[in-house]
């Protein structure tokens, strides 16, 4: 994931590699097979288009949806996977920490 988001970006994402936290889970697998065959849905594109996608769409609207005057935080930049709550996602310079 985070190689599909350096080449997406240009980037380097700094990563630290930490022992686990405490609820942290062991392992994390995704699959779109079951979604196919339980609802005939199948995935047209992968992690590199879908970062591809985020990186491109968060580039050109740093603010997300409600646009820089409307932001309640001051931060332009929120850890990847965690910090504010929708629509604060906003991850203009990526990163993963521990």
């Amino acid at each position: 994931m985070v190689a599909a988001f350096e080449k997406a970006s240009d980037k380097k994402i700094p990563l630290k590699m930490c022992p686990r936290r405490p609820g942290d889970a062991t392992a994390v697998y995704a699959s779109t097979n079951k979604a196919e065959k339980e609802l005939g849905w199948k995935a047209k594109y992968g992690i590199e288009e879908m970062c591809r996608d985020l990186w491109n769409w968060t580039s050109k609207n740093p603010w997300g949806y409600q646009g820089k005057h409307s932001m309640k935080f001051g931060a332009r930049s929120v850890v990847l996977g965690g910090g504010l709550p929708p629509p604060y996602h906003i991850i203009s310079t990526p990163y993963i920490v521990c």
